[in-house]
């Protein structure tokens, strides 16, 4: 038994085999056989046979515990199309681990191992349930615990803390699992987002002075980087503020020379220096060319400045703050630059008057004054240009040294530490999907692939289906999507089926796609190329559906009897229409010229005073050959046929009337079977041959066994349409009734 069934020899087991006749089963003929094998450590495993092939029966997880033994040479297929599978894609991603866009027989094995690893109880996998038991997960197991810790991490973040199971809508719902920052992992911790009031307002200063960064979940927040940026800014601003007073009092006072009021005196000082600075210096020219007795030259003068303001604001800007001098000193009262004329009087006010009190007249400034105030000016200037902090120095000394020497950083530190330990947690978040989809798609795929259960299911579609086409007043169960028409026809032609290709197209917008629909039963009906009918997909959608192609082979032995028969009245016919269409010629080429010669013989006769034509004496030629063109020659060639084809009917009716009707239905009967034993041996062996895993290899599919397709597996894929028993059929033609009643209304009339 173990050879029947291709057991590999390192398998150590005893075998147990039931067999008994079901001839309920509707699908593989002579019933269902199965057969039990126990393995030495108590699993059991069934063997269905399906159309003359043994699959695995797969019900629930534990089926598949011995699968790392059972060779591929015993599974259905050992790789398929990720794009022939109907099912989630996420499920299909997952399980396509290489991204090759297949699924091979190592996938399944891998997850199988890893389900068992994982889960401590596989009830929900046999259910194929759609949420996921936290109960369930096996926490003994290293993955399986990172796999709880995620989930129970998930339902927290969505505030759904305590709930025993979680489900795709919480696994994918992943702007709300990130939107808690202090548990997403990408440490980054939004303001708002925590309960301490004090920390809080840390991370507010943060932003505000260094600036922030976009958590995972769009929200703007501070992570450890930009506190460290800010911890040292607020310190060097407080180191540079402390050497003020590194030398004592003293030291305050020789960078303040006029105290608190310096920082407001230096700002007016560093805005008027250079164009002091200027006016100097050409006051010093002018000087110059007085000694030299040199003219002073005029700066030149364009008539747009009455018209451009900005041109004008311009020029007054460049201008000196007053007219240069050869006395070299600054008179703040007379002839000032109306562009600085009220910067220079706070000049005045602000840093010259406190600057320079001893000097004799406040109302000028000479080059000596204006050096010193340079010189007291230079020690404070060298204390803020080596100013840093400056970005947080608006927070204020007090509350920086707060920040700078307490515990909040700290605090907002440990923050930071548990939303990467969160994000560690939510790692796993990939695998829980992973899990949660196993769960409720792994024994569907198993029964699309280790076996083939949902095909021959009839409450079931399998994944590689895609709906029931209605086409020619039937329903075609088993329709599967095809790339390439062609390549897939040229494939598909040697599993023997008559197979149907179609162009699908939807509504607009919605990608067209094609079909292949295998006729296994009845009739061939009217289908052929650009017949039309519809699908309805397995979410109930709508399509049309146009055939763009057929492969013939025999669909059923009914069928297959009447082919010869077909072609004999296509040839008899073909042969008849091509005679009628020749004898039709010649007659239309015989009346026509017919025709002319009556017109031509009229035409001329009447004439008037036409006279007749001698004729030139004929010349003695051989007799022309009749070509059958004349009326004359037509009727006596039709006449002669009549009459040959009435002798023959004579002689054939004399032949019948000899024979005795016995003989002749004896005779008639040895032709039949003559002609129709063959036929029909070689009609059934092909039928018997047909082969639906031609049709998935040609898809792609790596197929290991025959998928025979049986006369009722043939009729379940093809059925034939039933009326539904609470409707009646009235037998009578209603048209009959119709046209008795029109036409006793004609003869009445008439």
């Amino acid at each position: 038994m173990a050879s029947l069934l291709g057991m590999p020899s390192r398998w150590d087991v005893s075998v147990e085999a039931n067999i008994w006749w079901n001839p309920t089963f509707p699908f593989a003929s002579g019933g269902l056989r199965i057969l039990h094998m126990r393995h030495f450590a108590q699993s059991q495993n069934t063997f269905v046979n399906y159309g003359g092939s043994y699959q695995l029966k797969i019900d629930c997880l534990d089926d598949l515990r011995a699968l790392s033994t059972l060779d591929e040479t015993h599974w259905m297929a050992t790789s398929a199309p990720v794009h022939q599978l109907r099912v989630d894609a996420a499920f299909l991603a997952h399980m396509d681990s290489d991204g090759n866009d297949r699924i091979i027989s190592t996938d399944l094995r891998q997850t199988a191992a890893w389900l068992f690893e994982v889960l401590s109880d596989t009830a929900g996998v046999s259910s194929r349930a759609e949420r996921l038991s936290l109960e369930t997960i096996n926490a003994e197991d290293a993955s399986g615990k990172d796999l709880l810790r995620t989930a129970e991490r998930v339902l927290e973040n969505l505030g759904k803390k305590g709930e025993t199971s979680i489900g795709l809508d919480n696994v994918r719902d992943q702007s709300s699992i990130m939107a808690k920052g202090d548990g997403n992992g990408d440490g980054v911790i939004p303001p708002g987002s925590v309960d301490d009031d004090d920390v809080d307002q840390l991370i507010t200063d943060v932003m505000d002075t260094i600036g922030g960064i976009q958590d995972v979940s769009g929200c703007d927040g501070v992570d450890a980087a930009h506190l460290d940026a800010f911890i040292d800014a607020a310190q060097s601003f407080l180191d540079w503020k402390k050497k003020v007073f590194t030398d004592g009092a003293g030291d305050f006072d020789r960078l303040h020379p006029i105290g608190e009021k310096t920082a407001e005196a230096y700002d007016l000082y560093m805005e008027l220096a250079p164009k002091i600075d200027e006016w100097f210096e050409l006051s010093r020219l002018a000087a110059l060319n007085a000694t030299l007795d040199r003219e002073v030259p005029v700066p030149a003068f364009s008539p747009d400045l009455y018209t451009d303001g900005e041109a004008r604001r311009s020029y007054m800007k460049d201008a000196p703050i007053s007219k240069p001098l050869d006395g070299v000193r600054l008179d703040f009262g007379v002839a000032l630059n109306p562009y600085y004329a009220d910067v220079l009087r706070l000049f005045q006010e602000k840093v010259y008057i406190p600057m320079v009190r001893d000097a004799e007249d406040h109302g000028f400034m000479d080059a000596d004054v204006w050096r010193n105030i340079k010189l007291m000016f230079m020690p404070y200037g060298d204390w803020r240009e080596s100013k840093s902090g400056e970005q947080v120095e608006r927070l204020g000394a007090e509350r920086l040294e707060a920040y700078v020497s307490g515990e909040l950083p700290a605090r907002l530190r440990t923050l930071f530490a548990a939303d990467v330990e969160a994000g560690e947690e939510l790692k796993a978040l990939k695998d829980v999907e992973k899990l949660i989809l196993c769960q409720h798609c792994f024994l569907d795929l198993c029964n699309n692939f280790i076996s083939f259960a949902d095909m021959y299911t009839p409450t079931r579609n399998a994944m590689f289906e895609a709906g029931r086409v209605v086409i020619d007043g039937r329903a075609f169960n088993f329709n599967m999507r095809v790339k390439d028409v062609a390549k897939h026809a040229k494939i598909a032609e040697r599993s023997g089926i008559y197979l149907m290709y179609s162009e699908v197209t939807g509504l607009p917008g919605d990608p067209s796609f094609y079909l292949v629909t295998p006729v296994t039963s009845r009739h061939l009906g009217t289908i052929a190329v650009e017949k039309r009918g519809v699908l309805f997909d397995l979410e109930g959608k709508q399509w049309d559906v146009r055939v763009v192609k057929v492969v013939e082979n025999p669909i059923s032995l009914t069928e297959a009897v009447k082919a010869p028969f077909v072609r004999l009245s296509k040839m008899i016919s073909s042969a008849a229409q091509k005679f009628t269409a020749s004898t039709e010629k010649q007659l239309e080429g015989s009346l026509s010229s017919t025709s002319k010669n009556l017109q031509k013989g009229v035409g001329s006769s009447m004439k008037p005073g036409a006279k007749p034509v001698a004729k030139a004496p004929a010349k003695k030629t051989a007799a022309p050959v009749a070509s059958g063109g004349g009326a004359k020659d037509l009727l006596l060639s039709g006449s002669m046929a009549i009459g040959i084809l009435g002798s023959s009917m004579t002689l054939v009716l004399k032949m019948l009337s000899e024979i005795e009707p016995m003989a002749a239905l004896s005779g008639l009967c040895v032709g039949l079977v003559v002609i129709l034993v063959p036929v029909v041996i070689i009609a059934a062996f092909r039928l018997y041959s047909r082969n639906l895993s031609g049709i998935l290899e040609a898809s792609g599919w790596a197929i290991n066994s025959r998928m025979r397709l049986t006369a009722r597996l043939a009729r379940l894929l093809s059925p034939e349409p039933v009326h539904p028993k609470s409707f009646a059929q009235a037998q009578k033609d209603l048209l009959s009734g119709f046209s008795d009643s029109m036409s006793g209304s004609e003869s009445d009339e008439w």
